[in-house]
């Protein structure tokens, strides 16, 4: 599959030749509406419930520049047929996609916006579709999947296992009294949803007492194996591991590095999406940390009308726990990896002077006689790169919070430098994230 730059992104650093492949992609979990088509080789196509066509594309860019998927329904029913709800990525493992996707007529459609959509209009429009790039030059394929039972499942909660030409979706609910828990369990060969109560073993005796209760997940994993073994990870607590392929599917626990003091010692009870991401690379489980060092201040920003903050400094911390030679568990503790601080990170002149290019990213402000650094701009929401030999973490940094201008950094763990930088267009939302997951899909077709 091609390659798709976008000259509109201004990028440093020495990217690989543009014929190879990347071994990942940085994947907007938005997808793009088009009111066109957008066909190339990856387009695959798929009939609504209504008989009518839908038509997923993708174009793919070598990190850190995002890729996105975009999607097109040719014969809308004029003055009837919207878009319910913003159409989102679900989960993605191996060469699969996991679409949710709103189209129909809700009761009133006239100053019906994305915002004031209800819960119920949403669960009753909502299709889930599986996006297919086949190995080996096949063709793509989107394949809408039955109603899940009763539920709607949320963003980041749902597990996709890929399976040569078969697939499992799986679903954990929240957790019943004495440690239950609904499994959903979707099989392509199968074609039906199941439901099952799992119960999370107590073995080893490390297990918190009230891991159950506190457990939210915030992201899945795809590890895979014979076993087929996904979890679903709370980013602050800990992961629940479930045998997908096992005759009995109970869950394991491995727990989290304990995260710094943050946020006035409050940090725990944030949405950990912005500060932290997990990932398996080559059988191991990596995670990274970010912890910011500052404060808000009590006065609202006069440019962005939106909470004002002080950043001083903040930290990128990377773990790695590896799975015991002679068993299918991770026993050991988190090791490790590397530690830098934004105000060590080395701004080579070829990123700076893009830097500065790109306007007031490291200008002075209001009058400072110093230039903003790293240090001193609002940035979250890191993603590990998933090249092992590497140790390249990607940053959404903004100048404020919920500064219209954005860009990604690429900042090398090992030699504490930017590597490389891309602006990013951010019209859709100025909010705290622009939720970006590393996928393999482009990698795996190849």
């Amino acid at each position: 599959m091609s390659i798709q730059g976008n000259a509109s992104m201004a990028t440093t650093g020495n990217p690989p030749p543009a014929s190879s492949p990347p071994a990942w992609i940085l994947l907007d979990s938005q997808v793009s509406i088009s009111d066109v088509p957008r066909r190339n080789e990856s387009t695959a196509m798929a009939a609504r419930k209504n008989g009518r066509a839908m038509e997923v594309s993708i174009r793919p860019a070598r990190p850190p520049n995002p890729s996105r998927l975009h999607i097109h329904c040719p014969n809308l029913e004029p003055g009837s047929e919207i878009f319910v709800q913003e159409p989102r990525i679900v989960s993605t493992a191996g060469g699969l996609v996991l679409l949710r996707i709103g189209v129909g007529c809700p009761p009133t459609t006239r100053s019906f916006s994305f915002s004031s959509r209800s819960a119920g209009i949403r669960r009753e429009l909502t299709d889930y579709f599986v996006y297919r790039l086949a190995a080996g030059g096949g063709l793509p394929s989107l394949t809408r999947l039955p109603k899940p039972p009763t539920r709607f499942f949320q963003n980041y909660e749902v597990a996709l296992l890929p399976r040569g030409d078969h697939f499992t979706v799986a679903a954990l609910s929240a957790a019943r009294t004495g440690g239950e828990f609904e499994l959903h369990l979707f099989k392509s060969e199968d074609w039906t949803w199941d439901t099952e109560l799992v119960v999370l073993l107590r073995e080893p005796a490390t297990v918190p007492e009230h891991v159950c209760e506190l457990h939210i997940t915030s992201t899945v994993i795809t590890v895979g194996g014979e076993r087929g073994t996904v979890g679903w990870v709370d980013l602050w607590r800990g992961i629940l591991l479930c045998d997908l392929l096992a005759e009995n599917r109970n869950l394991r626990y491995v727990p989290m590095p304990r995260c710094r003091k943050n946020h006035k010692d409050k940090r725990m009870e944030c949405c950990p999406r912005p500060y932290r991401d997990i990932a398996v690379v080559e059988g191991s489980l990596k995670l990274v940390d970010l912890e910011i060092h500052g404060d808000r201040l009590p006065e609202n920003d006069p440019e962005t009308e939106g909470p004002n903050f002080r950043f001083d400094d903040w930290t990128l911390t990377t773990y790695t726990k590896s799975k015991s030679e002679t068993s299918d568990s991770w026993p050991d503790d988190w090791v490790t990896d590397s530690t830098v601080k934004a105000s060590e990170i080395e701004i080579k002149e070829t990123v700076r002077s893009v830097l500065l290019r790109c306007g007031r990213f490291c200008k002075p402000n209001n009058g400072e006689a110093a230039e903003r650094k790293l240090q001193n701009l609002h940035t979250c929401q890191p993603v590990l790169g998933l090249d092992d030999d590497t140790g390249i973490v990607y940053l959404l940094t903004r100048l404020k919070f919920v500064h219209p201008h954005a860009w990604i950094l690429a900042v090398d763990m090992r030699n504490k430098c930017v590597q490389a930088m891309v602006k990013i267009a951010t019209e859709r939302s100025k909010d705290l994230l622009l939720a970006y997951c590393a996928s393999t899909i482009v990698h795996e077709c190849d």
